[in-house]
């Protein structure tokens, strides 16, 4: 089994509900990922969920509210 682990900043989200991660380094069978907050307090629990299919192309997630500030985390593993 392959995988690929990654942990991408989610700065540029900050105020939408959604964010794309780009290419993998392989096609994913399947895709698990986690929000981290930052820390230092931040409140806010958000969740994500893969939209659609993930491809070697990358995948689309939906987030449960807004990114309300920088330094929150979507950590990935894709698996083939």
């Amino acid at each position: 089994m392959a995988y690929d682990l990654n942990t991408v900043s989610l700065d540029s989200a900050v105020g939408t509900e959604e964010f794309t991660v780009g290419a993998l380094a392989l096609t994913p069978t399947s895709v698990v990922c986690i929000v981290v907050k930052p820390s230092g307090g931040a409140d806010d629990n958000i969740f994500a969920t893969i939209r659609g299919v993930p491809t070697a192309g990358g995948f689309t997630v939906d987030f449960s509210s807004p990114i309300p500030t920088t330094g929150y985390k979507l950590s990935y593993i894709a698996l083939s």
